[in-house]
């Protein structure tokens, strides 16, 4: 197993961090934006990365890879992971993601999180390897204009309102452990500008502009005591009939279990790659 050495991501610049981010999701196997330092600015920013707790690995002295780790206590999560080509398959992940974990035991973390493209199978096993337990599918979804289902009171309208008044409900009643990127505390941070919020009695969704061809979903939610009364289609019938001819898409994030049902209603179809939601726990482990 290769010797890696571990650095603190808050000792490189911005340029170095994107740089290895680069090289490391070359010809990764989902779609992961080319950085520059102004993009991973926003993303550490966005996705409440600590620099003092990420790491750059090293190996011979050279930089062959890196873990961009969040902060939310108690929670942490694994927010980006990769391992540059010319270091890939000689152990390096295995070996960083040993003293990953070890730091995270000793620093007294009490969970650990990620996600990771399940069709990804190499990284799938190094964090089972590694301790880590599936929790959920994430699934992505996307339609070409999809109909309104059933009957549709046109006479409901819908208020458009800001993205904090949905995550400000989402944060008081959604699942605790929601993925982050679409829990409450960061639904802020990841939606870009654009993106708007919606209400329709007591459903709540947030999606980028709707005036663009392709609308992408990011969150549909239903406050608890008015589930299973069809508040949820309701909003999505009147979405789709005041923007239509619209391609609709919700990338790999949307738990299969509040997500699927709602989906295959409306005709959408599962993409072609999706994520499992993993985690650490730490209670009950001690170190070595």
């Amino acid at each position: 197993m290769a010797s890696v050495e571990l650095k603190s991501a808050s000792a490189h610049s911005l340029d170095d961090l994107a740089s290895i981010c680069n090289r490391a999701f070359a010809g990764y196997i989902g779609r992961i934006p080319h950085h520059t330092a102004e993009t991973m600015q926003k993303y550490i920013t966005s996705s409440f990365v600590d620099l003092d707790l990420s790491r750059v690995f090293y190996v011979n002295n050279a930089p062959s890879g890196f873990a961009l780790i969040a902060k939310r206590y108690p929670k942490f999560r694994l927010a980006a992971m990769g391992i540059v080509p010319e270091s890939q398959g000689k152990g390096v992940g295995t070996a960083a993601m040993k003293l990953l974990v070890e730091e995270a035991r000793v620093r007294g973390d009490a969970v650990f999180e990620l996600e990771v493209i399940e069709q990804n199978t190499s990284a799938v096993h190094l964090y089972r390897r590694a301790g880590f337990e599936t929790m959920r599918r994430l699934i992505g979804w996307e339609c070409e204009s999809p109909s309104p289902v059933g009957n549709v009171d046109e006479s409901l309208e819908i208020e458009r309102i800001p993205i904090q008044e949905v995550a400000k409900v989402l944060g008081e009643y959604g699942d605790p452990d929601l993925p982050w990127q679409l829990a409450g505390f960061s639904l802020g941070g990841y939606a870009e500008p654009s993106w708007v919020g919606f209400r329709l009695g007591a459903a709540y969704a947030v999606i980028s502009n709707p005036e663009d061809d392709v609308v992408r979903h990011m969150s549909c939610f239903v406050l608890p005591e008015r589930r299973l009364e069809g508040q949820a289609t309701r909003l999505l019938n009147a979405l789709f009939t005041k923007y239509p001819g619209k391609k609709w898409s919700a990338t790999p994030l949307l738990p299969v279990e509040y997500s699927e049902r709602l989906a295959t209603k409306f005709g959408f179809r599962k993409m072609d790659l999706n994520q499992l939601q993993m985690r650490l726990n730490f209670e009950g482990m001690k170190s070595d």
